[in-house]
């Protein structure tokens, strides 16, 4: 059950994959992990989106020497919405 949350699956998830085991219904299962690696691959693209932003962002600050640093100025936009 470790492995399987470590994969991400949720409890509900497990649950039936747990089912399926004593039903022998591979097909389900192998449905199930896909739609995970999907999610996960959705996920992974997220954050390298993410990490790419504020890795141009932290060049940023450190190219500038005046004013704000663009890290702090990105966060204005959330500043109206508090």
């Amino acid at each position: 059950m470790r492995q399987a949350q470590t994969a991400g699956f949720t409890l509900v998830q497990i649950k039936e994959l747990l089912a399926l085991d004593a039903t022998e219904d591979r097909r389900r299962a192998r449905d199930l992990a896909r739609q995970r690696i999907s999610a996960m691959d959705t996920k992974i693209e997220e954050l390298r989106r993410a990490r790419a932003s504020l890795a141009r962002l932290a060049r940023a600050c450190a190219e500038g020497s005046h004013g704000p640093c663009q890290i702090l100025e990105s966060f204005d936009e959330y500043r109206g919405l508090e």
